[in-house]
């Protein structure tokens, strides 16, 4: 039985995995982002990793030089109303990453963007397009998953893969459940 430290599904190592992006650069991200005037929407299903996304491509506009605030809504948690004034007094030059956009009720969402304004620089993380336009949309995928194991364990066992396949259709390309499942076959 494996202590959970070195479970190699356990959550410390998952949390160092990088965004792995379709066929597409983080430069080109970056550029697409410039085009739609720092105003989208990174869409995609339950733990498909948006917020991986998010917060590598947070990263990536720092090191480009641009000032990044990050803002994570959590199901169950409301949200205090200091939050829409803090969005207020933030500098239109801000870029504004918003985790969880959809978990806004309709009304906070519609004062949001009003508070943002259209000059102001605003990316969401959504399970829903249509709230912004959307920079790229987050899959869960045997490719991806594949190459994931391959970074946490080596050389996939065959049958580990199998499994872990098996998983991403039931799980609905949830890799986060996926994960999750093979944490659990790893500990008992």
């Amino acid at each position: 039985m494996l202590k959970a430290r070195d479970n190699p599904f356990a959550s410390h190592r998952l949390h160092k995995l990088n965004y792995r992006l379709p066929g597409i650069s983080w430069d080109e991200i970056i550029d697409k982002l410039r085009g739609l005037g720092f105003r989208a929407a990174v869409v995609g299903d339950e733990g498909t990793g948006k917020t991986t996304f998010v917060r590598e491509l947070a990263q990536r506009l720092r090191a480009n030089g641009y000032c990044v605030q990050m803002r994570r809504l959590s199901f169950g948690v409301p949200v205090p109303r200091v939050f829409f004034r803090q969005l207020s007094s933030v500098p239109d030059s801000t870029v504004i990453i918003l985790d969880g956009a959809d978990l806004l009720p309709t009304v906070a969402w519609y004062y949001i963007k009003y508070v943002v304004g259209r000059n102001k620089r605003l990316i969401i993380a959504s399970h829903r397009q249509g709230l912004l336009p959307t920079l790229i949309h987050s899959r869960g995928s045997q490719v991806v998953l594949r190459e994931l194991l391959s970074e946490l364990i080596g050389p996939c066992p065959e049958h580990i893969q199998h499994n872990s396949l098996q998983l991403l259709q039931r799980h609905n390309g949830d890799m986060r459940k996926v994960f999750r499942d093979l944490y659990d076959a790893c500990s008992g």
